[in-house]
């Protein structure tokens, strides 16, 4: 009885695990395709020239992780008062 018991606890655990993977997988694959379309929104934006697109490119990431930058820094700031 312990011992089938034990075996379901390690296959539910490993079936957890796989679904987490496979989330995890999905997520990706997501951000990928979601990236490659922005790409293309900005080299139909750019007329096609590739020079432009890259600049709007880099614009964009500089843009993302400001922002990013900026929200972790006012999480931090929070925690700050919240640990005081």
């Amino acid at each position: 009885m312990v011992k089938m018991r034990d075996r379901m606890k390690n296959r539910n655990a490993a079936k957890a695990k796989e679904q987490v993977l496979r989330q995890i997988k999905l997520a990706e694959i997501q951000k990928e395709k979601s990236h490659e379309v922005e790409q293309a929104k900005l080299y139909e934006q750019a007329g096609g020239d590739l020079a432009t697109s890259m600049a709007l490119e880099k614009q964009k990431e500089q843009v993302g992780r400001l922002v990013e930058k900026a929200s972790l820094m006012q999480r931090m700031c929070q925690k700050q008062c919240y640990s005081r």
